[in-house]
């Protein structure tokens, strides 16, 4: 507690002939009163000035109590630290994860990764303006498309798994189904590449061959669907991410779907390489459901967060222009487009 004494008089402010007059005579009313008849104005002013003080004095002990507060740490803590990601976030993550794990089907992505890239390589196109040709790399727009995928969808995944691997394992599931989309991708693009450790911010990661990044996919695919199907059974109208699923809207029933239909895919494209594996794979996901008509079509509808990109390859280039093998191709068979 706070001990209040009054405060005294300063003799160097005060005139002697006056303040033996006030001996005897004055006396405080309160804390914040004296009253004597016989002090001149020095005297007045002294008092005033040691009156103001101890308002101060008070309201400074006051506020220094209340200044004790349990929540000192929270107050003081480190406002620029990343946000410690809740619950609430994941379907907005979700929605990034996606947004950018179709990188390459989007406008920009699309340009650099297949016109500017893919096309040129494979002898279909030629670019104009850009420096791209067949046999030369343009690795600006390699590691930009790479970035988007690494940089963005995985990480966004990831996450995901990670804040949902003991509390929601509807969520975990479907975001291990949509990494293991995005990362076949790549395997089959860049070969070996980061599977288990990928998006996990370490600064050094494991690189693993295609084979068993395809190992890991065929099982995560294979763990989803197992624990998603009874949970659909359960309640068939299961939604997970809700809006925040721009592919389906967060209905889990065609995310098996997809799961299947992507595991038999991924079967057909090792069969020239282990027909075994293939067929145990492909087996495996006939004997779940699988997308059997447009209504199960993966579309990722357009919305504001593309932030300009268009949904689809439907950008208005003039860049592109067929190469000469593709022009001799077609019209060496006649084909009705030329």
């Amino acid at each position: 507690g706070l001990t209040l004494i009054p405060p005294t008089i300063p003799t160097r402010m005060v005139r002697v002939r006056k303040i033996r007059s006030c001996r005897g005579h004055g006396h405080w009313d309160s804390i914040l009163n004296y009253h004597c008849n016989n002090i001149d104005i020095s005297t007045m002013k002294a008092l005033l000035i040691n009156k103001l003080s101890y308002l101060i004095v008070l309201t400074i002990a006051l506020l220094a109590d209340a200044g004790c507060t349990s929540e000192f740490d929270s107050f003081n803590s480190n406002k620029t630290q990343i946000m410690d990601v809740t619950e609430k976030e994941l379907a907005g993550l979700f929605s990034r994860a996606q947004i950018h794990g179709v990188a390459w089907l989007s406008g920009d992505q699309y340009g650099r990764a297949t016109q500017n890239w893919a096309n040129p390589s494979s002898g279909y196109f030629v670019t104009s303006g850009f420096n791209s040709e067949q046999l030369v790399i343009n690795y600006g727009h390699i590691t930009t498309v790479q970035n988007a995928f690494f940089g963005r969808a995985i990480p966004a995944a990831v996450v995901i798994q990670e804040k949902s691997r003991e509390t929601n394992l509807v969520a975990y599931h479907v975001a291990t189904i949509w990494k293991a989309y995005v990362m076949y991708q790549l395997a089959d693009v860049w070969g070996p590449l980061p599977y288990t450790e990928a998006g996990s911010g370490k600064n050094t990661v494991a690189y693993e061959s295609v084979a068993d990044i395809y190992d890991h996919i065929f099982q995560d695919l294979a763990a989803a669907v197992a624990y998603l199907t009874p949970e659909v059974q359960n309640n068939p109208a299961l939604n997970i991410f809700a809006e925040g699923d721009i592919i389906y809207g967060g209905n889990v029933s065609k995310w098996i779907k997809f799961a299947n239909t992507m595991r038999l895919r991924l079967a057909m494209r090792i069969s020239n390489v282990d027909a075994v594996r293939a067929k145990q794979e492909a087996e495996s996901a006939a004997q779940g459901a699988t997308m059997d008509s447009n209504d199960d079509n993966a579309w990722i509808v357009d919305i504001p967060s593309f932030n300009g990109l268009e949904n689809g390859m439907v950008r208005n280039r003039t860049s592109m222009l067929m190469s000469a093998d593709m022009e001799s191709y077609m019209k060496g068979f006649a084909d009705p487009r030329m």
